[in-house]
């Protein structure tokens, strides 16, 4: 598989990586079918940020699920499409239960696709397919009527708000 790296200032080159794989419970594979370039990206391809070279570019992106494990399927049938958002976190641990999802204490602190140490784990958005770990908290449903384009340069923004009132909207009107 292919993804787009940072390999020095000023140079993006595609890399070759092993496929991800679902390892465990609760995780899908989705292919990024559209990603926004954020104003984040710059600094690290320009050389003015601290993330050294290697890390797999891209954070703001909607995909396509190719995969997931079993007992997810149902809820995340292959070709759904879906928001994922940038910071990886469970969900469920006091930190995330606080909306604090950057100190999520089930994964590196500041896990993020995209960018940062972590990246080289995750990957980044600019890539094949991307693994997804604690799926059901991180992947939000996509609308079938909402453009992939105009989502994917505000999905880590909607993530948050979903994340607030997501759990109320079968039942109830709110307004944002």
């Amino acid at each position: 598989m292919k993804r787009i790296v940072f390999k020095k200032k000023h140079v993006l080159e595609w890399e070759n990586v092993p496929e991800p794989k679902i390892q465990g419970i609760n995780q899908a594979i989705v292919k990024p079918i559209a990603v926004s370039r954020c104003d984040l990206d710059l600094p690290i391809v320009n050389g003015y940020t601290l993330f050294r070279p290697g890390i797999p570019i891209g954070h703001e992106f909607v995909g396509t699920i190719e995969e997931t494990s079993p007992e997810i399927a149902n809820q995340y049938p292959k070709g759904t499409k879906v928001i994922i958002p940038f910071q990886i976190s469970c969900g469920i641990c006091p930190d995330c239960t606080l909306g604090r999802s950057k100190a999520c204490t089930s994964v590196p602190y500041a896990s993020h696709y995209g960018m940062g140490p972590s990246a080289k784990e995750f990957g980044g958005a600019l890539s094949e397919k991307i693994w997804i770990p604690f799926a059901k908290q991180m992947l939000i449903p996509m609308p079938s009527d909402m453009d992939v384009i105009s989502l994917a340069s505000i999905s880590d923004n909607i993530v948050e708000a979903w994340k607030l009132v997501g759990q109320w909207l079968e039942k109830n009107r709110i307004l944002l």
